[in-house]
């Protein structure tokens, strides 16, 4: 008589917990949204602010500081253009980590920010030839590839940017 071997599949689940305490007012914050890029994390607070852990490696943390190579710690992510009173991304609805780059679209006009080879985040402009109107506005989802970024519009425009290999944007 020939017995059937069962095979036990055990599956392990790790539970990661994000919190952040801001310096500022000693509060806790809670994650809503997380995305992993290449070496780095994007996480999205409750209070709308972006921190960032990971490899700060080509400015994928958006922390203004090129001495930080690498953060085990989450730490808040810059406002670059933003020009905030507290110096910080803040009214933030998505955050998308990529391959070098990060993105993330504001819930004032749906407006998306990005940050790579910067220091901090700057806003994308929706042409080539960029003027103070031309930006992305009115974004409903973002998503990071390996070089190349898409966004779609409220109306359902969709725009990409960033290296077309393996027709990536067409």
């Amino acid at each position: 008589m020939m017995r059937a071997k069962k095979a036990l599949v055990v599956t392990f689940m790790v539970i990661v917990t994000f919190t952040a305490i801001s310096n500022a007012d000693e509060t806790c914050l809670r994650a809503i949204a997380i995305s992993g890029g290449e070496y780095h994390t994007l996480v999205l607070m409750e209070n709308k602010t972006v921190w960032a852990c990971g490899s700060n490696n080509l400015g994928r943390l958006g922390i203004n500081d090129p001495f930080t190579i690498i953060s085990p710690y989450l730490l808040q992510t810059h406002d670059g253009d933003m020009n905030t009173s507290s110096g910080f991304l803040e009214d933030i609805v998505a955050v998308d980590a990529g391959w070098y780059h990060s993105l993330a679209v504001d819930d004032i006009n749906g407006n998306v920010w990005e940050w790579t080879d910067y220091d901090s985040p700057q806003k994308v402009y929706a042409g080539e030839q960029p003027s103070n109107s031309d930006y992305l506005e009115n974004i409903v989802a973002i998503d990071d590839g390996y070089n190349h970024r898409l966004t779609i519009e409220y109306a359902g425009t969709i725009y990409g940017w960033g290296s077309n290999s393996n027709s990536a944007l067409t």
